[in-house]
């Protein structure tokens, strides 16, 4: 028991502290992940700068947590592939080979001279900010990670159908043919 109100109050004090500091505690990205939200599957084609062949793509939800991105005919690379978890880039497959998401980032690099940030990727194919990097701009247009994206077309319903993604020289544009 406290006889001296000073301590009371002291004790209160240190009390109320120390609830507050435990409701104040930053949780780790894992438990604030909610899960993918946007479409199931998106389909469509690439233009890139320089290359003649517009390569197909997909864009596809695995699960709450998990997407696949597959673009096939990237400058005669056949299927190159990048899983994603929670969002980020964890592997990726390259004429058939596993690769960590870093080793599939450089091959990218040498193979094809791009330098798409494969973390964005599926974000920007939807025509939208990743969240986890700062952006300035609108909705439609907007930069990120020093790309310029802007939505040229899209549907009444506000679902882009074209974008373009712009880093110098380098323009790349992501016609969407199918969004379910």
């Amino acid at each position: 028991m406290i006889d001296n109100p000073a301590q009371g109050w002291s004790f209160t004090v240190v009390l109320a502290a120390m609830i507050l500091m435990a409701g104040c505690q930053s949780v780790p990205n894992e438990q604030r992940w909610t899960g993918i939200s946007g479409p199931e599957r998106i389909e469509g084609r690439l233009s890139i700068t320089g290359v003649r062949t517009n390569p197909s793509f997909s864009l596809e939800r695995l699960s709450p947590d998990r997407q696949i991105f597959r673009a096939f005919g990237i400058m005669g690379l056949g299927e190159v592939s990048v899983l994603y978890d929670k969002g980020e880039p964890v592997e990726g497959r390259f004429e058939g080979k596993r690769l960590s998401a870093e080793q599939m980032q450089e091959t990218l690099r040498l193979k094809t001279g791009l330098e798409v940030p494969l973390a964005v990727l599926p974000a920007w194919i939807q025509g939208r900010a990743d969240s986890r990097w700062d952006s300035r701009g609108s909705p439609e247009e907007f930069k990120q990670l020093g790309w310029q994206i802007r939505r040229v077309m899209q549907t009444e319903s506000g679902i882009p159908k074209r974008t373009e993604l712009t880093k110098g020289e380098l323009k790349i544009v992501v016609g969407v043919q199918r969004w379910q």
